[in-house]
């Protein structure tokens, strides 16, 4: 079925729903950029972000799952990683219906808030899942859900499930079957 949405069909969906669940990693902030350039410095490399397919990046870097772990809980990460275009203003535009529910280790996810805080989305309910736990006991039947994870969006049940798209041939959005969306 794979459709791609809009903004407007986007709007749509968040008027009919109670509560609007956003994944944070990949859907409000860009952090496959930041991972990639970090490692470009690294490894002394200049590999482009949609040229990642692999969820541990060993295509183009030798790495290993700790170091891309320590590279999510590095201060560096935190100082470069950006907003996705338009999400800032689509989570505020919204603040009253949206709860991030996103996932990492512990000093990921206080480092993630603490980022979210000093961005302006202080108001915004945050919800931390440890690595090992699944996302969907947080996500209620009335959401839209939008994550940028196959998996995740496979393991709830709600109303919408968008994927936020940022690699369509990656490991982890490859062959997902709902509903996408490219930018905010």
């Amino acid at each position: 079925m794979n459709k791609y949405i809009t903004r407007q069909e986007l709007e749509q969906m968040c008027s009919e729903v109670e509560t609007i669940t956003v994944d944070v990693d990949d859907c409000i902030i860009d952090s496959l950029q930041a991972d990639v350039l970090i490692l470009n410095k690294r490894y002394n490399k200049n590999v482009d972000k949609s040229e990642i397919k692999c969820w541990n990046f060993n295509c183009h870097f030798p790495t290993t799952s700790q170091e891309i772990e320590d590279i999510f809980n590095s201060q560096e990460f935190f100082d470069i990683v950006q907003f996705k275009p338009n999400a800032k203003e689509f989570i505020l535009s919204h603040k009253d219906k949206v709860v991030f529910v996103t996932k990492g280790d512990e000093l990921n996810l206080l480092r993630k808030r603490i980022w979210l805080i000093e961005n302006g989305l202080q108001d915004i309910k945050y919800i931390g899942v440890p690595l090992n736990e699944s996302k969907d006991i947080h996500i209620p039947y009335d959401s839209v859900f939008i994550d940028d994870n196959k998996g995740n969006l496979e393991s709830v049940d709600c109303k919408y499930k968008v994927m936020m798209e940022t690699n369509e041939f990656s490991e982890w959005q490859r062959n997902w079957n709902g509903l996408r969306l490219k930018e905010w």
